[in-house]
């Protein structure tokens, strides 16, 4: 049997000169690095490539803190707060500080280093800002259609969503009926953080944020260390999510669609699908 997969990428990866097949095919090959004490599943990997939707023909991010607009920079102190920066000190900072000082208090507190915060803060806020913003809609539901699509076209068995990615397709599979789908496995999602998305989520006002129809199953993995990826566990903050797992897959890098897509722990539940024997065998690890 052919396992479909479709692949839905994060922030971070819009390329003029790519298509969703050429991100298949560098998606296809990660998830094989993953594989080094079995066999490789016989697997058919396609592509949502929605970055173009959200591409504002400007450079890929900011390059600097100081250049994010007031609402990225909005949303970064809640992401702060919500790390656990202190309140009086976040008031203060807001008003007579610079946005990077508080990268450098996280940093500091969660024993990171600076540049990569930075690197990850400044490629992250800017294109969830453009996805949630009221101006850009339009775009948000261009991203949506596309997801849809692969979706519809793709008939999946396994959905592998990494960060946004994760974020759009929990909006797609909610907007219309879609094919079933047997296993969502988000990646470094960040669904659960307060203000930056969980609370602009589009989905049924009816009760805490679920688990979307038509799915059979949903994992999440998320790297200890990823701090793009609270709050913890996403079980906490949705229904139906049968695990969440938290293998360290990279020492800096922990963000990464690669490293996620590499790790024994994504290719043990590709492989348990093949082989239909469910999620025994991988426990769910303690959260961070």
């Amino acid at each position: 049997m052919t396992i479909r997969v479709l692949g839905v990428h994060g922030v971070g990866n819009y390329r003029r000169e790519r298509t969703a097949e050429s991100w298949a095919a560098t998606w296809a090959a990660y998830l094989r690095e993953g594989f080094r004490e079995g066999p490789v599943p016989d697997l058919s990997l396609t592509f949502a490539y929605y970055a173009p939707a959200l591409h504002l023909a400007t450079s890929q991010g900011p390059q600097d803190l100081e250049q994010l607009r007031e609402d990225e920079v909005d949303d970064v102190w809640a992401w702060l707060i919500a790390s656990g920066m202190p309140t009086g000190a976040t008031a203060e900072g807001r008003v007579t500080k610079p946005i990077r000082q508080g990268i450098e208090w996280f940093a500091r507190t969660y024993g990171l280093d600076h540049d990569v915060v930075k690197k990850l803060v400044v490629s992250f806020f800017p294109e969830v800002g453009t996805y949630f913003a009221p101006q850009h809609t339009e775009r948000r539901q261009r991203a949506l259609d596309i997801v849809r699509q692969a979706l519809d076209t793709q008939q999946p068995h396994i959905v592998l969503a990494h960060s946004l990615g994760s974020v759009v397709t929990y909006e797609a599979l909610w907007q219309e009926p879609h094919h079933d789908i047997d296993l969502l496995i988000t990646l470094g999602s960040p669904l659960a953080m307060p203000t930056v998305v969980y609370d602009r989520l589009a989905h049924p006002r009816d009760g805490r944020p679920r688990k979307p129809p038509g799915v059979a199953r949903w994992v999440n993995v998320a790297d200890p260390g990823d701090f793009i990826s609270i709050l913890r566990p996403l079980s906490a903050h949705f229904d139906g999510v049968e695990a969440c797992l938290e293998p360290a897959i990279h020492a800096l890098d922990f963000h990464m669609a690669r490293h996620y897509l590499s790790s024994p722990t994504v290719a043990a539940l590709v492989t348990e699908f093949a082989t239909g024997t469910g999620p025994r065998g991988i426990p769910e690890q303690p959260s961070s």
